[in-house]
This record gives C-alpha cells, sequence and structure tokens, in this order.
C-alpha cells in the first residue's frame, strides 16, 4: 500500500495505530542536524521549524540528497512508513527513498508552494537489511527544510507487544527474542542482574519469582523485573573483574584509560569534570557512615578529593580534603559521611570528585586540570561506631555470654531492625534482620574479637564487643 498526504502547518503528525520502532536518530532537528548527512549543502536554521523551531536546510542541485546516518536496519519483512514535514521554494521538487535493501523503493514526487506540509509514503519491505538508509531526494534543484521525520515498522494486525521494564539494576533477556509476538507465543523472561544485584521478583502481568518466567502472549503485556541489592554485599567495590565497574560511571571528560588488576585508571580532561559516579545505587546511610578510598593520584596539579552525596533531590558536598600529588603508590582517603544533612535513609548516589583548588573562585572552580591520570584500587562504605551521631543508651544493652561459642543473646533494645557483626578490621563478617528468641547463631565465625552493631526500628544504633572463642 502506499499513500500521500498534505496536511497544514498547525495539524500535528499523526502516526497510524499500530506502528512502533522509531528508526531513526535526531528527527526533530531541534539543535542540530547530527546523525543526518549529504551529497549538497545542508545547516541547521534556527529561524525555521515546524511546531519547535530547528530544523534541517538542505540546497541541493537535481539528485543531490539529505538521507538517515548511520544506516538504519530493517529488522523485520512488511510495511513500514516514513512521515515529515517538509517546506521548499516553489518550484523545487523532491522525492522520499529507502535506499540500499528491498529494489531502493522511492515515493511519489511532490512539488514544494513555499508552505511546509507533511509527507507521508508505506512501502513494503520483503526481505530484512542494515545497510539501508531513508534519503529525500531533490528531484529538481532548490532548497528545502525538513522537521519531525519519523520511520516506523507497521504492527500487523492481531500482534502483540511485549515491555519489559526494570526496577533496580538489570536487564531482561526475551526468548524468542522479538519485537512482537502472535496471541499463542509463549516467551521465557530471564533476569540478568548487574553485579552485586540479584533478581527479586516479578511484578505486572507476571508474578511471582520464577527464573526463568513464562509468559502468555496472548495481549499486549507488561511486566517489570524487580531487582535488590545482593544482601551479602558488603558495600566494598573492588573492581577485580576486568571491565566490570560494578555501577560506577565516568563524567563524559573523564576517559576511562583502562582496567585491570583490579584497578581503574582515568584519564581528566583540563577545565573539565572529573566525577567517578555511582547512581541509583541505594547506600543505607544508618548501616554505613564511612566512606573510604584507596587511590594513586599521578597528576600534578589535581590537588582535591570530594564526596558528593544524592538523596532524592538534595545533593550534599563534603568537606574537601588535600590530595597528594604525584603519587608513586597508593593512598588512603576517609570521609565521615555523617556530617552530611541528607546522609540519612537510602542516599540515592554518590559522586567523588577530583579537582585543582587552585582553581577556586575562578569559572572552573571544581574542575581538573588534566594535568596526569588518576588511578583507583576500591571504594569502601563502612561502619565506624565513632562516628555514629545517633546512637541510644548502650547501658542499657546486654550481650551473652560473652566470651561466646556458638550463639548469643541480645537484650535491651524493644525491637531490633538489624543485627551486622564486623571484624576488628572492618568488614562486615555477618548481617541479618531477624532474631530468634533474640539469640543470634555466630557458629560460622572464626575465633576471634568482634564488633556488634545493632540498630533499632528508630534508627538507633549502639555497638558492642564480643569475643567468639
Amino acid at each position: 500500500m502506499k499513500k500521500i498526504t498534505f496536511l497544514l502547518l498547525a495539524i500535528l503528525p499523526i502516526l497510524a495505530f499500530g506502528q512502533f520502532d522509531q528508526l531513526i536518530t535526531n528527527h526533530t532537528f531541534d539543535a542540530d542536524v547530527s546523525g543526518w548527512n549529504s551529497n549538497g549543502t545542508h545547516s541547521w536554521d534556527a529561524t525555521e521549524g515546524f511546531t519547535t523551531p530547528g530544523s534541517g536546510k538542505f540546497e541541493a542541485a537535481a539528485g543531490n540528497n539529505f538521507r538517515s546516518s548511520p544506516n538504519t536496519p530493517l529488522d523485520y519483512a512488511g510495511d513500514y512508513t516514513v512521515t515529515f514535514r517538509v517546506k521548499g521554494t516553489t518550484g523545487t521538487t523532491i522525492k522520499a527513498q529507502f535506499f540500499g535493501c528491498c529494489g531502493n523503493p522511492s515515493g511519489p514526487e511532490v512539488n514544494m508552494t513555499g508552505d511546509w506540509i507533511e509527507y507521508t509514503h508505506t512501502f513494503t519491505a520483503l526481505e530484512t537489511g542494515n545497510n539501508s538508509n531513508l534519503r529525500i531526494i531533490a528531484v529538481t534543484s532548490g532548497t528545502f527544510y525538513i522537521d519531525d521525520a519519523y520511520f516506523t515498522f507497521n504492527l500487523p494486525a492481531g500482534s502483540t507487544l511485549l515491555t519489559t521494564n526494570v526496577s533496580g539494576s538489570g536487564t531482561v533477556v526475551k526468548s524468542p527474542d522479538q519485537s512482537y509476538y502472535t496471541s499463542t507465543d509463549n516467551v521465557s523472561l530471564t533476569p540478568q542482574p548487574t553485579t552485586h544485584w540479584q533478581f527479586n521478583n516479578w511484578s505486572g502481568d507476571l508474578t511471582g519469582s520464577a527464573n526463568p518466567g513464562s509468559i502468555l502472549m496472548d495481549a499486549n503485556k507488561t511486566v517489570t523485573a524487580n531487582f535488590i541489592i545482593n544482601p551479602s554485599f558488603d558495600y566494598n567495590f573492588t573492581f577485580n573483574t576486568d571491565n566490570d565497574l560494578e555501577g560506577w560511571t565516568t563524567d563524559a571528560q573523564l576517559n576511562l584509560a583502562s582496567h585491570t588488576g583490579g584497578e581503574v585508571t582515568l584519564v581528566p580532561t583540563a577545565d573539565q569534570w572529573a566525577r567517578f559516579n555511582l547512581f541509583d545505587f541505594p547506600i543505607p546511610a544508618a548501616s554505613y557512615n564511612k566512606l573510604t578510598i584507596v587511590l594513586k593520584n599521578e597528576s600534578t596539579g589535581d590537588d582535591e578529593i570530594t564526596a558528593i552525596a544524592i538523596n532524592g533531590t538534595d545533593t550534599q558536598v563534603a568537606i574537601p580534603q588535600t590530595m597528594t600529588t604525584s603519587d608513586s603508590g597508593f593512598q588512603t582517603y576517609t570521609f565521615n559521611m555523617t556530617e552530611l544533612s541528607n546522609w540519612n535513609g537510602d542516599v540515592n548516589s554518590i559522586r567523588i570528585r577530583f579537582t585543582a583548588s587552585s582553581k577556586a573562585g575562578t569559572a572552573t572552580e571544581g574542575r581538573s586540570s588534566g594535568t596526569g591520570n588518576i588511578i583507583i584500587n576500591s571504594v569502601a562504605f563502612e561502619f565506624d561506631s565513632s562516628l555514629s551521631t545517633n546512637d541510644f543508651d548502650s547501658n542499657s544493652i546486654a550481650i551473652y555470654p560473652n566470651p561466646a561459642t556458638s550463639q548469643i543473646t541480645i537484650n535491651g533494645v524493644q525491637k531490633i531492625s538489624e543485627v551486622r557483626i564486623f571484624d576488628v578490621m572492618g568488614k562486615q563478617v555477618l548481617k541479618t534482620n531477624t532474631l530468634s528468641n533474640n539469640q543470634l547463631n555466630i557458629n560460622q565465625l572464626n575465633s576471634g574479637v568482634y564488633l556488634v552493631r545493632i540498630q533499632d526500628v528508630n534508627n538507633f544504633i549502639t555497638v558492642k564487643r564480643i569475643i567468639k572463642k
């Protein structure tokens, strides 16, 4: 089926029901014409546009074209529709073509009148292909603008769609992995958590915790995979697996040079942000109050390190610390996170910022000097009882027997919400949210001295020392 329609400027674009998969990048041209090229002269012109300012302006001799780039894949055989708005000088004639696939089909030729019109063309692709692009061709020479270009696949009648979402951090693998299904298709869904996360359960049109899950596509379905942070994770990021930053990212101007042997080498850019970021990784502030960073600073100018906590919409910056420069070995930097007023509940995100302090008070305050690499060995969140600002009367809490062999009893807390046990090096070795008759089994611990951190339902905290025989 082929069709072409003309609409006035005030009419919004209408895409047929059942179309999906927008295959063109930068289709609104709101800021530039990136993602498009031509064999003629083209530019972005802020004075032109349709529903918003901005469009591609193309001055062409006959036969020249303005085309999408990179190539646009055709994943399915069937009907595809291209829609765009176009305005050209009177006498200019244009047409749309999908080039590099399916016989290079073209749409009808349209004469420009100086006003905006909508060009719509639907063609049938009997094959798939990955080396194609949409072309808007000047049949006769002239100047024209384009805006709001869309290229979509038309969903066949009777097909159903499966939408998968993620809560937490992970992905969902579909088998078979298709963009649409028939009403008799069963789809297997396998949740794949990212590092330090684990799959918890499904919600939406699929419930339970089956892994993999299965769903019948007898209607459009939406499924959410819910991931939680692995309860056994001690919030010590060691980066021991090459190319796995364990959820951390870098600013666009902070380049990742290498990641091998548990060391992450970052290359800052002069006068740009240099921040190592952990986004959307909830950190329980009541359980971890100290941030420890081990790094080697090879920079000659970046002499300051800062920790930034993001809790909801509230961003708090810790007191910057002085970094040594031109390091030959690794150094350790610690932050008391309880100094931040937003260090409560689950803190959303953390940023670690590297700065040249000499830039303070200038337009580039908070930016890097770009004078050398920063090599990160580990980033750890820990609990330090000496930093706690929310303790209750520890004299009312009793742990016995002490020394203990296989279990301890905790008395004096009306309702415990969490117990954590740390060794003398600060490593968490046990965590639980439930006790049986106020008793905790410690049989799995080696002999030695431990710190027991007890938190009640009001987030009051105390720390006791025990000896495991």
